[in-house]
Order: C-alpha cells, then sequence, then structure tokens
C-alpha cells in the first residue's frame, strides 16, 4: 500500500522499511520467518532473537538488517503475514504461507490455519 508512502523513502516514518529473515536449522521441513519493520526495531529484534533462539537457526539467517525490497522474486508478500506487532509497525511472514482471508472482501471470512509442519 502507498498510504505510508514508498519502502524505500527515507521520509517514512522511521526511515525506510527494513527486514531480517530467520531460517529453521531444521532440514525437514526448512522454514523461513522475515521480520518486517524500520531499522532500530529491525536490528533490536535481530539481537534479541540471536541471543535467545540462535542454536535453532541456520548460519544463513540475517545478522543485520537489509533495506527491503518489494520487487525482489523473494520478498514476504501481505498473504504471508502470520502476526502484526506494535500497532501493524512490524510484521512477520512466513514463506509458503497463503492467508486466503487478506485479500477476501468477505469480512466474516477466518484466517487461513498455519501449516502444521513448520519448524517454530
Amino acid at each position: 500500500s502507498m498510504q505510508y508512502g514508498n519502502a524505500s523513502s527515507m521520509s517514512r516514518f522511521g526511515g525506510p522499511l527494513m527486514e531480517a529473515t530467520f531460517i529453521s536449522n531444521s532440514s525437514s521441513p526448512n522454514t523461513t520467518f522475515h521480520v518486517l519493520s524500520d531499522n532500530s526495531t529491525v536490528t533490536s529484534l535481530i539481537q534479541s532473537i540471536d541471543a535467545n533462539c540462535s542454536h535453532y537457526l541456520s548460519s544463513s539467517s540475517s545478522s543485520s538488517p537489509m533495506p527491503f525490497d518489494v520487487n525482489s522474486a523473494n520478498a514476504p508478500q501481505p498473504e504471508q503475514a502470520i502476526q502484526y506487532y506494535r500497532a501493524s509497525s512490524v510484521v512477520l511472514t512466513l514463506d509458503g504461507y497463503n492467508n486466503s482471508a487478506t485479500f477476501s472482501s468477505n469480512a466474516n471470512m477466518t484466517d487461513s490455519p498455519l501449516p502444521s509442519n513448520m519448524d517454530m
């Protein structure tokens, strides 16, 4: 949405939208989460998650925030959001998840269930 301006705009509240990727170290299934928010929030979350969960994560997980690139083939999509935090200024997404309620015009539609085989 353009409601908050271009994701890379320096004039966005909190600055450009940043991303971190967290990949489980389990090979079956290999679960990939993304966190999107402002730079200081993503930096803080990376530090906290690394300090408390590093033994569950692949070494390919983010060690610093990366600019969110909406045009990337691997960019998290709105229908992959599994949780919003802090007045929706932080979002957690899950690769492979498709919440069919995201773009539904039916206000009573419930969210799609999370995959049962994900490594949390």
